[in-house]
């Protein structure tokens, strides 16, 4: 994932007070993955940036 992109999701992670533990739940991907997303240790696709925002309640059109 770009810093870009991995720093946009964090981002709106912390604004949204949820855990990353719920985003998982909410996005339907493993934990340990989507820590790993976030630590910039695995590439993510625009699928899955996409399902993650959108977990996290984020306008796709805003951006």
């Amino acid at each position: 994932m770009s810093e870009f992109f991995r720093q946009l999701v964090i981002d709106h992670l912390k604004q949204s007070g949820m855990s990353q533990s719920e985003l998982s739940r909410r996005s339907g991907m493993a934990q340990p993955k989507l820590n790993a997303y976030l630590r910039g240790h695995k590439v993510i696709t625009d699928t899955t940036l996409e399902n993650l925002l959108r977990a996290l309640d984020v306008d796709l059109d805003s951006l």
